[in-house]
């Protein structure tokens, strides 16, 4: 058994619009690969037709800070709120 919630109807306008303004929208979740592919599409943040790149958490942080041990420097990253 699954629970699908729908993506909110405001959503995919409020991506357009940030979209059309010059902002690149970008989603962190926690949902499996294949859930947060079908919703970043459903939102209007991934297009079949274009490149884009799904990545796993372990994934990300090995780019973020590739030596678990370093510090933390400046990041290139602005903050991300799960849509």
């Amino acid at each position: 058994m699954f629970l699908i919630v729908p993506v909110d109807v405001q959503v995919p306008q409020a991506i357009a619009k940030c979209q059309r303004a010059g902002i690149t929208v970008r989603m962190v979740t926690g949902d499996n690969v294949n859930t947060a592919r079908s919703i970043a599409t459903k939102c209007g943040i991934i297009r079949p037709s274009q490149d884009f790149l799904v990545m796993e958490g372990p994934d990300f942080n090995r780019r973020v800070k590739p030596d678990p041990n370093a510090p933390v420097g400046r990041a290139r990253f602005l903050p991300c709120f799960t849509i």
